[in-house]
């Protein structure tokens, strides 16, 4: 997939010509659009069966105002026409984009969130570009009078698929998701661990394969020798090893591990005082330290060119029993006792994540378990419509 990982809020004109100039054919996950679609009854169809067998099969990008190389019978091949690609003479692109958000909202079930963008050229003219996900939820359907329709697309091409396909349809995703949520256990039971109390964090791809990341790749390596969660910055510290591509830094006995398949798992010692004789953490250390993952992981995953969904793990094994710090109301030093875990394992709910983009987000209902844990009703790392309090 074209992009992949990168928010089309960062594609510039510049990754538009590079297209261009590699004459990237048309393929599962890339289509070319050389006008607008036409509003009427049949434009609209085109529009709705072009963005459903997107989200049927793993995903794409739609680009508009990119004309295509034409053979001798004057049909398209697929392969685009740099030389002819002025792109699309628009005042405002934005009311285009939003009226196609609007039909997908209107006549396809279930909820396909898009993403798009007006990619201004140096002309002044625009390419639109629209990219579809690749979800859990599918399959989805166009929902058009009385009729529905259950489009996918393979390599260039659209077919309907029968009542047989929809059935594997659903039974792969939910396949794929169960194989991932089973190598994240798996990850979480992997040892050794660090000594004392451990926080444990995992990320992976649901539509990973085998051998899915090439250690090869310089960019991965180096996003890997960055994977910075305490301070400690020992960007050298990265070594391959059976399991995959290890970063290690000898503060809190902290270990980042990449394997191949996507998975990025991350175990840290839990930050602890004693406290009135019991041994004592802060749980917003955890939401910080969550937050930092996320924001990590979505680096290595973007080098590695790794797209979503994503699931998302939290576990903490304190080893014995500890007490959650707070600090009193109203008081700005000092800490009281609120609650505790004994001395087990404690699995957090996995969370399902479509992109990386909104942290907060995605980590917030985490971190309000585990803050319910300590008697608490939410995390005070947020605030009360959601927003990231920095700290």
């Amino acid at each position: 997939m074209i992009w992949e990982n990168k928010p089309l809020s960062e594609v510039t004109e510049r990754d538009v010509q590079q297209l261009l100039d590699a004459q990237t054919e048309e393929h599962k996950h890339l289509e070319y659009k050389e006008e607008l679609y036409r509003q009427n009854d049949a434009g609209q169809k085109d529009f709705l069966v072009d963005v459903c067998a997107f989200a049927n099969a793993e995903g794409g990008v739609i680009l508009i105002g990119i004309p295509e190389v034409r053979d001798s019978d004057g049909k398209p091949t697929g392969v685009p026409d740099g030389v002819k690609c002025q792109g699309l003479t628009l005042t405002n692109p934005e009311p285009v984009l939003l009226a196609y958000d609007s039909r997908v909202i209107s006549s396809i079930e279930d909820r396909l969130a898009l993403e798009s963008r007006a990619i201004k050229l140096s002309n002044g003219n625009y390419i639109l570009a629209i990219r579809i996900p690749n979800s859990l939820n599918k399959p989805y359907c166009v929902r058009r009078s009385e009729s529905r329709y259950f489009p996918v697309r393979r390599d260039r091409n659209i077919y309907y698929m029968d009542v047989t396909e929809l059935k594997e349809s659903v039974m792969k995703t939910v396949s794929q998701q169960e194989r991932a949520e089973e190598l994240l256990e798996t990850a979480f039971r992997d040892g050794p661990w660090p000594s004392g109390p451990v926080m444990l964090f995992a990320a992976i791809p649901v539509f990973w394969r085998n051998f899915l990341v090439d250690f090869r790749d310089r960019e991965i390596v180096e996003a890997m020798r960055r994977f910075d969660m305490t301070g400690a910055s020992s960007y050298e510290n990265c070594q391959f090893s059976f399991k995959g591509l290890e970063h290690r830094t000898s503060k809190y006995e902290s270990v980042a591990q990449l394997r191949r398949t996507g998975l990025l798992l991350y175990r840290q010692q839990i930050p602890n005082i004693k406290f009135e004789g019991k041994v004592g953490f802060y749980p917003t250390a955890v939401d910080q330290q969550l937050y930092r993952f996320v924001a990590q992981v979505a680096r290595v995953y973007k080098s590695a060119e790794l797209g979503g969904p994503y699931l998302l793990g939290l576990r903490l094994a304190p080893n014995e029993e500890i007490v959650g710090l707070y600090p009193p109301p109203g008081i700005p030093q000092g800490f009281v006792k609120r609650g505790k875990l004994d001395g087990r394992t404690h699995p957090f709910p996995v969370m399902y994540a479509p992109d990386f983009t909104d942290i907060a987000q995605i980590i917030r209902p985490l971190c309000d378990q585990l803050h319910q844990a300590f008697g608490e009703q939410r995390s005070p790392s947020f605030t009360l419509d959601g927003n990231w309090i920095a700290r």
